[in-house]
């Protein structure tokens, strides 16, 4: 088997647009993206996956700065697109 190394930012931009768990976080809730309740439940469960899957199942170097400019990330791009997750 060859391994291929994978630079830690390519591994968070790729996980950062592979989190299938939108729906589960609250992204079904009608206007999600206005309700600051639903955004901090989203927020916390991005913060949970990339700690408890990605940082220690997968053993993805992620300093905290890291998961939180995912969690902005990932919750700017879904605010800015949520007729797709609505």
């Amino acid at each position: 088997l060859e391994s291929t190394w994978i630079p830690n930012a390519q591994r968070a931009a790729n996980i950062q647009t592979n989190i299938p768990f939108f729906e589960k976080a609250g992204m079904g809730v009608p206007d999600w993206y206005k309700n600051l309740d639903v955004k901090r439940r989203i927020m916390n469960t991005l913060d949970d996956y990339l700690y408890d899957v990605v940082k220690k199942e997968k053993g993805v170097d992620l300093s905290d700065a890291d998961m939180r400019a995912i969690i902005n990330n990932t919750l700017t791009l879904a605010e800015n697109n949520y007729e797709i997750f609505s």
